[in-house]
């Protein structure tokens, strides 16, 4: 359920819900039970008009009352012992920016949320922030370059033994769009990256990637996952870092072209080249592939 409204450039979004079963079950559309979250929002425009520029803050209540193993870096033993609810608060916001300049567009994004609540019976408290700056240059009409480069960093678990769980927690991601190849997700990390996309016409777009990827500690784990999918797996795995923060540097290429109306073909290509991280756990082939191609329909 959502309900919103809009006064001029001003909107207030309100939503709750539950999630469905999905993502890699073939059993869709059921609900998961015990688990729940709300959602509120306050849009505005930025100071130069809402053309411009955005603001926003958000709230997110979430719960999990599942009694399912957690997937943290405590013990097995301990984290079986577990089966208290999850409670997390998440506050935070966006800043949203584009500044018209001789040389071209320059557009700038912070982004950060500050969470709190109960890790079962652990306190939880974690932070997540970025910034992203994007260039388009005002050169080579015919292809309209964009530059972009950014910082992402979560707060990872800096101890297996005291009584808060310091892991940023990833809601209910969408990882298909900000993580193509997803080997890993936002709990965790620290995240470099540049990317380069071309638009030439009006049908295609070419873009590539560069990110260097760490772990914000090396207390804890890598983290992969894409959250609650189904009743009874609580959507995230982790593998031990080995004292190691190093995960891998990510290339990737893709093409996405608009037949028609209806019709668009992709295509995406990417290798991973292994840090100490997986090297640890995949002494022998820890390099990796990933590709795909695609045809989509819409009516």
């Amino acid at each position: 359920m959502d309900v919103g409204y809009t006064s001029g450039a001003a909107r207030v979004t309100l939503m709750a819900g539950v999630p469905t079963t999905g993502v890699f079950s073939t059993d869709g559309w059921g609900w998961i039970g015990k688990v729940g979250l709300g959602y509120g929002a306050v849009t505005l425009p930025g100071p130069w008009g809402a053309d411009r520029g955005e603001l926003r803050a958000f709230g997110i209540y979430y719960r999990d009352g599942r009694e399912l193993v957690k997937t943290d870096n405590r013990p097995l033993a301990d984290r079986q012992a577990d089966t208290e609810p999850i409670a997390i608060g998440t506050l935070g916001g966006h800043y949203l920016q584009v500044m018209p300049t001789a040389a071209g567009s320059v557009d700038l994004m912070v982004w950060g949320a500050w969470q709190f609540g109960d890790w079962g019976k652990l306190d939880h408290s974690a932070w997540a922030g970025t910034a992203e700056l994007g260039w388009q240059p005002a050169v080579l009409d015919g292809v309209r370059p964009w530059l972009r480069v950014g910082y992402f960093r979560s707060r990872g678990d800096q101890a297996t033994s005291d009584q808060t769980h310091g892991t940023f927690f990833q809601i209910l991601p969408t990882p298909r769009a900000y993580a193509r190849f997803p080997f890993y997700n936002m709990m965790n990390l620290e995240d470099v990256s540049a990317s380069l996309s071309l638009r030439p016409g009006t049908r295609t777009t070419l873009r590539a990637d560069l990110r260097g990827l760490r772990l914000a500690d090396r207390n804890d784990g890598w983290y992969l996952g894409g959250g609650t999918g189904a009743d009874g797996d609580f959507g995230y795995a982790a593998r031990p870092s080995n004292g190691s923060r190093s995960l891998a540097t990510l290339v990737d290429l893709s093409a996405d072209v608009r037949i028609n109306s209806h019709w668009t073909v992709g295509g995406y290509g990417s290798r991973a080249i292994a840090g100490r991280v997986i090297k640890n756990i995949y002494p022998t082939r820890p390099d990796s592939w990933f590709g795909y191609l695609e045809l989509e329909y819409r009516w």
